[in-house]
């Protein structure tokens, strides 16, 4: 097990101030992600990317339900003031999706997706939490719905995204 202090470095509490009701609440800590990689030990590659991991959490709320922009907001300051930083903002077919990274020149400590689904009327947070390969992060991002997560689809559109200004070489 890595020690704790990795663990919290990615992760982001979902304690925003007001009383929420989630749709859908998916906690998987460190134990039961192990269990998942015992399950696909057959697919060398996919256990390796998983033991990477030590959590994913997610929220779905209803939007009708919530203050969206406040909680979006709340979420976005979180992020931005322990530095993570924007991967990518996606917003096209009345669809918005931001993901931000946690991250030096090695490991990936944390992800954090905001997903504002328009058509069906949901707000989605997902934080994903351990020491990810860089390189491994949008095969990640894409195998979500594994997890019982929502299904990313960006193509080529994080292809390079990940690396910072000041390491290109």
């Amino acid at each position: 097990m890595k020690p704790q202090n990795h663990f919290e470095k990615g992760l982001i509490l979902f304690d925003f101030p007001e009383p929420l009701t989630a749709k859908v609440e998916v906690n998987l800590p460190a134990k039961l992600i192990n269990l998942v990689t015992k399950s696909v030990s057959d697919q060398p590659e996919v256990v390796e990317l998983i033991q990477m991991l030590d959590g994913i959490y997610v929220r779905t709320y209803d939007r009708g339900t919530i203050d969206e922009k406040k909680l979006v907001n709340y979420f976005q300051d979180s992020v931005k003031k322990d530095q993570w930083e924007l991967l990518v903002k996606i917003q096209e077919n009345n669809e918005t999706v931001e993901i931000h990274l946690l991250f030096d020149e090695d490991k990936v400590y944390g992800i954090f997706a905001i997903v504002i689904a328009k058509r069906s009327g949901e707000a989605t947070f997902v934080n994903i939490v351990g020491e990810i390969a860089p390189e491994r992060v949008e095969e990640l991002l894409g195998n979500l719905s594994n997890f019982g997560a929502v299904d990313f689809d960006f193509g080529d559109k994080l292809k390079g995204h990940w690396i910072r200004e000041d390491a290109r070489e």
